[in-house]
């Protein structure tokens, strides 16, 4: 009865014991019940503690496992990033990764040593170059260190002379130029892109072209192809996707920005122009239909004057119609008009419209002295009497850094940057510039500031002597002492 009451009690718990003397069992009776289950309960819990035991001990082992197993994977990891690759799988892997995870690993890429790697490693072949250039684009590591290795590589053969897709010349093109700010690849990739021309789609084109146009980069040769090229994709009419919005809004501005027309696209420009402007339809929606090209082809005109000679009483007829109700004209056309009408009067011996003549006396007030043009103002006044130079000074409202009427010379003393040139020939503004003061009988001299920064200090006074010598006798009898 006893082993029963106690099993009893073992499977549904102490409570029942209570319940037992409740119900009036015997004192002797639960006293032997109880010593029955304290012996069973320390043998249960001697069980449990044996059990306790072994189970620390398997999850001592299983987390003995996961270090080494740990442990060995650090160890692969740290292998296989000492010999990490260039490949293009490896950076397809990185891509794939990318584009799975988001943010949170580009954040992890570009704390990490990959920048390192590519430094310090050959990238093996042309898929590997646009998969790391994709990667790199992607994670945003653009620095110029980063962009100059790789550009580095690119100039190896097996790379630059590579077959390359028109999505992957896409690839080189963002990477290089249009998030680049070291503006050396412009000069550099010329030929990388010149060569590849043909396959480019105008969509590429047309980025290369705007590039090298607003940095006022781009030899003859370039703009020679790129203009028959656009050439051909007009001609090619089952397949021209090329709008004459483009050519006027893009490809226009950024030719005659940068001076350059070979005869075939100057003749499609002026055709194209002369039947808009001579077109009654085009006439009587001017608004819409000329105006928005506008100041394009007033520079256009100012630079290819002669040839365009027949379209200039037409084109200001029709802007003085329009805005003739206005009283006045609008800026962005008073400066392009300024240009033109500079050239019209200097060329014809045609009176300009008193409707324009407020276009034609326009002057750009922002006019700041250069740091070059305050150092060589000190070196001018010894042989210039300060009196007769004058600086930042208006000709015709072009503004000129000096001018000096000595010894019945009109003198100009123009202090040039970069930005006057395009391949050592003038951009479009200076060129009519040029052509205008030169028509009224100035000297222009030239002190060009890339130059002037490479002299030395005792250098700088012969510079300027003998670029005034041939004009200011001063000049002449200083160098004449250094005889």
């Amino acid at each position: 009865m006893i082993k029963g009451i106690s099993k009893i009690i073992k499977q549904q718990g102490f409570l029942q014991f209570q319940l037992l003397n409740k119900a009036g069992v015997q004192s002797r009776t639960l006293y032997l019940i109880q010593a029955g289950l304290f012996k069973n309960q320390k043998f249960y819990f001697a069980r449990l503690n044996n059990r306790s035991t072994k189970n620390s001990l398997r999850q001592q082992q299983d987390d003995n496992k996961d270090q080494i197993q740990n442990e060995n994977n650090q160890q692969n990891t740290e292998n296989e990033e000492q010999h990490f690759e260039l490949t293009a799988k490896n950076f397809d892997k990185m891509l794939h990764a990318i584009n799975e995870k988001g943010e949170s690993l580009i954040e992890v890429i570009r704390q990490s040593d990959l920048t390192d790697k590519i430094l310090n490693n050959t990238i093996q072949d042309k898929q590997a170059l646009i998969s790391c250039l994709r990667v790199l684009e992607k994670c945003q590591l653009l620095d110029n260190t980063l962009r100059e290795s790789i550009y580095q590589q690119l100039k190896k053969t097996y790379l630059f002379d590579a077959s390359y897709s028109n999505q992957e010349l896409g690839v080189i093109l963002k990477y290089f130029m249009l998030k680049s700010q070291k503006k050396l690849y412009l000069i550099e990739l010329e030929n990388f892109f010149l060569k590849r021309l043909d396959q480019l789609e105008e969509y590429h084109i047309r980025q290369l072209v705007k590039i090298y146009s607003s940095n006022l980069k781009g030899s003859t040769q370039f703009y020679d192809a790129v203009q028959e090229k656009l050439l051909s994709i007009i001609e090619n009419k089952n397949q021209n996707q090329l709008q004459f919005n483009d050519m006027m809004n893009i490809y226009l501005p950024a030719f005659t920005k940068t001076n350059y027309f070979n005869k075939n696209i100057e003749s499609y420009y002026i055709k194209q122009i002369e039947q808009r402007l001579q077109a009654e339809e085009y006439q009587m929606y001017f608004k819409e239909t000329i105006l928005p090209y506008v100041p394009n082809i007033l520079f256009f005109f100012a630079l290819q004057f002669e040839s365009t000679q027949n379209m200039h009483e037409i084109l200001l007829r029709l802007i003085r119609n329009h805005h003739q109700k206005d009283k006045c004209l609008p800026t962005y056309i008073s400066k392009p008009l300024n240009l033109f009408l500079k050239v019209y009067t200097l060329f014809t011996d045609k009176e300009v419209d008193d409707f324009f003549m407020p276009a034609l006396r326009y002057k750009n007030m922002h006019i700041q002295s250069s740091r070059v043009q305050d150092e060589i103002q000190p070196y001018l006044l010894r042989f210039i009497p300060k009196i007769h130079l004058k600086e930042n000074h208006y000709i015709d409202s072009f503004n000129v850094d000096f001018f000096t009427y000595l010894d019945d010379k009109k003198i100009i003393i123009e202090v040039n940057g970069r930005h006057h040139y395009v391949h050592n020939r003038y951009s479009g503004v200076y060129q009519i510039k040029h052509k205008c003061l030169e028509k009224q009988g100035y000297i222009i001299i030239e002190i060009k500031d890339y130059d002037w920064n490479e002299l030395q200090e005792n250098e700088k006074e012969t510079y300027v002597a003998k670029l005034l010598s041939p004009f200011i006798e001063k000049a002449n009898k200083y160098l004449d002492k250094l005889k």
